[in-house]
């Protein structure tokens, strides 16, 4: 069974594995260990027996966050586990009274953009170039909570 918490330093690690192995420019450790330490952050880890198997990272300013990284492991995909994460990410935002939560994903990530809408976010621009390694646009989405 799949259980989400709020990550913390003893995560990193295994978060950071996982970013490498999904991202073609992957955070750094120290990158997420900065990240933590700031108080407008939050970044949420689903876990299994043998460990972390994915996480979603979240920034707030005011009544606005923005999702920073979503990622599952690779075998553990197609299983509900970013929605899980989501969801949690979801509900604290809307409990700290933020009002709409912005994204971006690669044009091409088409599983995550489906995701993403039957979650209730929508398309509102694209960011020509955004990506790097392979050069690509970003759907910007948004829902409001």
């Amino acid at each position: 069974m799949v259980k989400i918490e709020k990550m913390s330093e003893k995560h990193i690690a295994q978060v950071a594995e996982i970013e490498e192995s999904i991202f073609s420019v992957p955070w750094s450790q120290k990158a997420f260990k900065d990240s933590l330490e700031l108080d407008n952050t939050a970044f949420y880890v689903a876990i299994e027996e043998e460990g972390v198997i994915g996480y979603c990272g979240v920034y707030k300013v005011m009544n606005s966050a923005d999702i920073t990284n979503v990622a599952v492991k690779k075998d553990k995909r197609k299983k509900g586990v970013a929605k899980q994460l989501l969801k949690e990410a979801i509900k604290d935002a809307k409990s700290e009274q933020i009002k709409e939560i912005m994204l971006e994903v690669r044009e091409s990530n088409e599983a995550a953009i489906f995701l993403y809408e039957k979650i209730g976010f929508q398309s509102i621009t694209k960011r020509k170039k955004y990506y790097k390694h392979p050069v690509e646009d970003a759907i910007i989405m948004l829902l409001k909570i």
